[in-house]
């Protein structure tokens, strides 16, 4: 494995070196603080970096200096970047909050006007049909009422048809006993006449 230097948050911001120690075994390397460390087995034989007993106090100062501007201006870029990420998010979501909240207004509002409207609609239609009803239930009762004055008319002419057809039936009968009567007189004194003549003869 070759000893290269790795980009990965974990190596950057610890204080050792920033290179793999399993892949620099035994070699020496400056870490992020300005020391001097060396990657050295444990009882596992697995390679960490270990800080140099022996190290230059000037050296060691420098680097120290150099890695905390180093590590004030990389925490000042991630401020930045934390404080852009943090207002774009916190734009986003005000943004989608905001047109939640409008659509959710907008939705109930013509959700009520919606109700209001058809419940208006369905008023007048109740209303209307209810007039209808009445109008019809009027139209039915005044059909009725002409066809029991119609039915009570005719009930009268039927009777007095039949008075006027008893009182037809009984001079026709009167008539008939009149004719019989005198037809039988009529026979009477012919049968009588007869009878006399032949007791002249």
């Amino acid at each position: 494995m070759s000893c290269k230097k790795s980009e990965a948050n974990k190596y950057i911001n610890r204080p050792g070196p920033p290179y793999p120690a399993q892949d620099c075994k035994d070699l020496e390397k400056k870490g992020n603080d300005g020391l001097r460390y060396i990657s050295t087995p444990d009882k596992n034989g697995i390679y960490r970096w270990k800080k140099m007993e022996k190290q230059d106090k000037k050296s060691s100062k420098k680097s120290s200096k150099k890695s905390v501007r180093k590590s004030a201006r990389k925490s000042a870029r991630k401020s930045k970047k934390s404080a852009r990420k943090s207002s774009k998010k916190s734009s986003k979501k005000s943004s989608k909050k905001s047109s939640k909240k409008s659509s959710k207004k907008s939705s109930k509002k013509s959700s009520k006007k919606s109700s209001k409207k058809s419940s208006k609609k369905s008023a007048r239609k109740s209303k209307k049909s209810a007039r209808k009803s009445k109008k019809s239930s009027k139209k039915s009762a005044r059909k009725s009422k002409k066809s029991a004055r119609k039915s009570k008319k005719s009930a009268r002419k039927s009777k007095k048809s039949a008075r006027k057809s008893k009182k037809s039936s009984k001079k026709s009968a009167r008539k008939s006993k009149k004719s019989s009567k005198k037809s039988a007189r009529k026979l009477s004194k012919k049968s009588k006449n007869k009878s006399k003549n032949k007791s002249k003869i």
